[in-house]
């Protein structure tokens, strides 16, 4: 590989320190320490006027890197099927059938079904906290201002009404509480409020991020999460994850900016990948050595962008990729244009 560059900023993680290493980028300093002092002079109207529309286009051609992915127009995995696919571990939320409900999403033509149902062992997922989580969300994140109301919160109105039936399992009252989000919410579809969202509108917050994450495990790797587990011990094949909160404080400390390059050397699952380029819309790129871990990656960024049309909000562009990093040519590339660099070791 050759020589890195000064303005790089690399992100090293000990798996055995639990805080953040003090990462702040020290990039500007150092493009301020080679800018040569000249002797201050009056310059002509005209050269300071033309230095600054020069300033201005500058700043217009840089763009933040949201793409619109094929892959993310293929349907979401639906929460009915997670329960269908484990059926045994599930009973209904009242009565002796379950019920179905669906639930309309900010995507254009964006829905999903899911069976009202309780899990017997508290670890599985939870389809009825996936919709008291997934509504609350949709109606104080993904809504344009003066339209937030029609939904209430969890004080009054719509949200109150779905947040109360889940807590107290009254199917009737749940499946008239989404009936009732729904309307609105295909009301606001059809006026095209959400129409341009992924192309114009702010990334997602954190908060939001961070469930579509939640919503994207569960449905891709959670029922097979146990392979994670197949590695050799002491070896260099060890897999963990880091948690969505370090990633959100590892953006703040390194800087990350919606023009810059990430790569992330080690990449599991692809959580830090996928975090950093919804939430930054940057260009995120990971490299994994482990097939399983990297295979599950893939499939975790398909239904992360999936589920990123479907709260109509834009993503940067991800790039996904097993093999070593001490001997891919490929990433090499990448780390010669990268502006943050994250090892984990």
């Amino acid at each position: 590989m050759g020589k890195l560059e000064n303005t790089k900023r690399y992100v090293y993680l000990p798996v055995y320190l639990p805080y953040l290493p003090n990462t702040k980028s020290t990039k500007r300093k150092r493009e301020q320490s080679e800018i040569k002092k000249e002797p201050i002079e009056d310059k002509p109207k005209e050269q300071k006027e033309t230095k600054q529309l020069k300033k201005e286009e500058k700043k217009e051609v840089k763009k933040d890197h949201r793409y619109q992915a094929p892959v993310a127009q293929k349907n979401a995995i639906e929460a009915k099927q997670i329960v269908l696919d484990n059926l045994k571990v599930y009973k209904p939320m009242e009565g002796q059938d379950m019920e179905t409900i669906t639930l309309e999403y900010p995507g254009r033509d964006c829905r999903e079904e899911f069976l009202l149902a309780i899990s017997n062992n508290p670890d599985e997922y939870a389809p009825i906290t996936d919709i008291y989580n997934t509504v609350q969300l949709i109606a104080s994140e993904c809504l344009p201002k003066g339209t937030a109301n029609n939904f209430g919160d969890s004080r009054i109105g719509i949200i109150r009404n779905i947040m109360k039936a889940c807590h107290k399992q009254i199917t009737a009252d749940l499946k008239d509480g989404i009936l009732a989000f729904n309307a609105v919410m295909l009301e606001l579809k059809d006026s095209g409020v959400f129409d341009n969202c992924e192309i114009k509108g702010p990334p997602a917050s954190f908060d939001l991020i961070t469930h579509i994450l939640e919503q994207s495990y569960a449905r891709s790797i959670a029922p097979k999460s146990h392979l994670l587990n197949h590695y050799e011990g002491f070896s260099n094949n060890v897999y963990g994850e880091i948690k969505h909160s370090f990633v959100h404080e590892l953006i703040r400390e390194a800087d990350i900016k919606s023009t810059d390059i990430f790569l992330d050397m080690g990449s599991g699952i692809g959580n830090v990948v996928l975090q950093i380029a919804a939430e930054c819309l940057c260009e995120s790129y990971g490299i994994e050595i482990m097939e399983i871990p990297s295979n599950f990656a893939k499939k975790q960024r398909n239904e992360f962008l999936s589920r990123m049309r479907y709260y109509s909000k834009p993503c940067g562009r991800i790039f996904l990729k097993q093999g070593d990093f001490l001997e891919d040519e490929s990433i090499s590339k990448v780390i010669s244009k990268a502006d943050v660099i994250f090892l984990c070791f």
